[in-house]
């Protein structure tokens, strides 16, 4: 079973509208609602693909309850532990070809909390393949607890996947817990690095063998319609996919997440696990709900994606 964390999760709440006028009134359609928060996207996701997961996390007050009624129209298995904070609810205005996003902070956690949380988790992972950690922190919530997460996965040999913002990702590695593969996006890899992001695949490979990431078995970087590229320990591999029209790329990198972390636990090799992930991602792109995807046409998309080694 696949365990996903999404410690500051949210209600989505998405319009769309042809133009987005400022300081003016938009009149909108009633909008789409979903489960959202990084985790439960790649835990939406792993349920689509047939995957076995369970979606933990922290979630409170109304929209916590109507969290748990959206994942559970979702399919989506969960335990979330509760809080008394309220779970934020988040915005997307899609307008033309654009989006403009809406993100709350999220409510306030107690060290209390936390612990009910970590106890849960612990418990958890006696029946676990793999743990998805992924997304933003609620306010006051040390980047610490992540890689004290990490570190009881490591204790029961459960490898975690971390898909988190720039801050946290550099907290982690900078810790003394390793997770097994982290996903950071281009600009998230130019703040670790704290130089650009090479601009040839050679030289973006080696920038994925230096030293804040050397101790990290797995390195995957998402480079959207350009593919990815990728590091497993002395492998470096390019990866190239067909072009389609994107509708809404929301959640395409959470749907890599969820698919690289199936394909690694099935057993798939280095450019089968990469060429699935990546085709979930593109599946995603083409989809109009976020987090989502049809396994039939990832399946058909994984044998069109060309993965070559560096």
């Amino acid at each position: 079973m696949i365990l996903t964390v999404t410690l500051n999760p949210a209600v989505d709440v998405q319009y769309r509208m042809a133009t987005l006028h400022l300081d003016n009134v938009n009149r909108v359609g009633n909008g789409t609602v979903s489960a959202g928060g990084n985790g439960i996207n790649a835990a939406r996701v792993l349920t689509q693909l047939a995957a076995p997961t369970l979606a933990l996390g922290l979630a409170g007050g109304v929209r916590g309850r109507q969290l748990g009624r959206l994942m559970q129209r979702d399919g989506i298995p969960n335990a979330f532990t509760p809080i008394a904070g309220e779970t934020r609810e988040c915005v997307a205005l899609l307008h033309g070809t654009a989006q403009t996003e809406i993100l709350p902070a999220g409510p306030r956690v107690t060290a209390a909390e936390l612990r009910a949380f970590t106890t849960t988790f612990t418990a958890r992972l006696a029946t676990a393949t793999a743990v998805i950690l992924a997304g933003n922190l609620p306010p006051d919530v040390a980047p610490t607890v992540l890689s004290d997460l990490i570190a009881l996965a490591q204790q029961a040999a459960v490898p975690v996947f971390l898909d988190v913002p720039g801050p946290e990702l550099d907290a982690v590695l900078a810790g003394p817990a390793r997770p097994f593969l982290v996903k950071p996006n281009q600009q998230e890899l130019a703040d670790l690095l704290k130089q650009p992001v090479a601009t040839t695949a050679a030289a973006l490979s080696a920038q994925l063998a230096a030293p804040a990431l050397a101790a990290v078995p797995w390195v995957l970087v998402s480079l959207g319609r350009n593919g990815a590229i990728a590091r497993h320990g002395a492998k470096r591999y390019r990866v190239t996919v067909p072009t389609i029209a994107a509708v809404n790329a929301v959640g395409s990198g959470d749907a890599t997440t969820a698919g690289i972390t199936w394909a690694i636990t099935q057993g798939m090799s280095d450019a089968a696990a990469l060429a699935w992930a990546t085709a979930c991602g593109t599946v995603n792109a083409g989809q109009v709900a976020t987090g989502s995807v049809d396994s039939a046409a990832v399946a058909a998309l994984a044998e069109d994606i060309t993965v070559t080694a560096i």
